[in-house]
């Protein structure tokens, strides 16, 4: 494999952060990549009290190669798991239950999407991993195993090297009369904050074609989130929201936004909210676009 398209992170490092989040769960696991020894499936009470065999594979994977030789690398994966079910007949009701409890841990690992971080050798690698349910296959006796169930979980692993993930971002807004705390993050589901630029151009240089140099005027600061609208009667700031969009407050009325970034204050601003409003149709549930802009006092402006 040649040197661009080798991995930074392989199926090693995945399957670590994998364990790692099935140990969170009562049941014991040996996963390997591709093959290995499997554990012996030995049954002496429940499901619990052996071991889980897994194996681990890469379905696809996709390597973009930016700029400078950075890797922005996506992978599939599949882990499939085989439980070993008692042949006792004075336990196999209770293991039925435990293959319940099983399943149910596997949909509380996999099914969503997160931040994954790694670590190698001091460089941090971001990116996210998105999962779905776990797929059952046939409960039937197996060479080595005996008998199983087996389930089969697919998820998705995209990493970047010193990356910033999306969801390291919060977004916090509060009455600027108010003296308490801020509530919790606003719920944001796509963002931008940016410097626009008032452009000017240079009548008077030498152009060809009509081309003018430029120089900006002046900039501001400005922040558009999309989220999906909650009941006003909910939060402050649900109802800060509602109550601009249907007039109930001054367009003028200052709040102080917050900006956090991997629990880093980036910026913490008096702003007034900019366009905003709440768009929905059918049965689905309504979505709320606002921009913030940066608030200065009209005296300031005038004086």
């Amino acid at each position: 494999m040649s040197q661009t398209n080798k991995l930074d992170i392989g199926l090693g490092e995945i399957r670590d952060w994998v364990v790692n989040k099935l140990a969170t769960t009562p049941f014991r696991y040996k996963v390997f990549i591709s093959d290995g020894e499997y554990v012996k499936a030995v049954q002496k009470g429940n499901i619990k009290e052996g071991t889980i065999n897994a194996v681990m594979n890469s379905e696809s994977t996709n390597i973009m190669v930016l700029g400078g030789g950075l890797k922005a690398v996506s992978m599939i994966c599949s882990i499939t798991f085989l439980v070993p079910v008692n042949d006792d007949p004075d336990a196999i009701d209770r293991d039925y239950e435990l293959l319940e409890e099983f399943k149910g841990c596997l949909n509380g690992i996999f099914p969503v999407s997160e931040l994954v971080e790694f670590d190698v050798y001091g460089t941090k690698y971001v990116g996210s991993f998105a999962g779905g349910y776990p797929v059952p296959g046939m409960l039937m006796q197996r060479q080595y195993i005996g008998k199983s169930m087996e389930y089969t979980c697919t998820f998705e692993v995209a990493y970047l090297k010193n990356g910033i993930n999306s969801s390291g971002v919060k977004f916090y807004i509060k009455n600027d009369t108010a003296d308490e705390d801020y509530e919790e993050p606003l719920p944001v589901a796509a963002f931008s904050f940016n410097r626009r630029s008032t452009i000017m151009a240079n009548l008077y240089s030498n152009t060809t074609n009509g081309e003018a140099e430029t120089y900006a005027e002046s900039s501001a600061f400005g922040v558009d989130l999309s989220f999906p609208a909650i009941s006003p009667t909910a939060s402050e700031a649900s109802k800060l929201l509602y109550n601009y969009v249907i007039g109930g407050i001054s367009a003028n009325t200052p709040l102080w936004l917050k900006i956090v970034i991997n629990n880093d204050t980036i910026s913490e601003r008096k702003v007034i909210f900019g366009e905003a409003s709440y768009d929905g149709g059918g049965i689905d549930n309504i979505s709320m676009r606002v921009s913030f802009v940066p608030y200065v006092e009209a005296e300031e402006v005038e004086g």
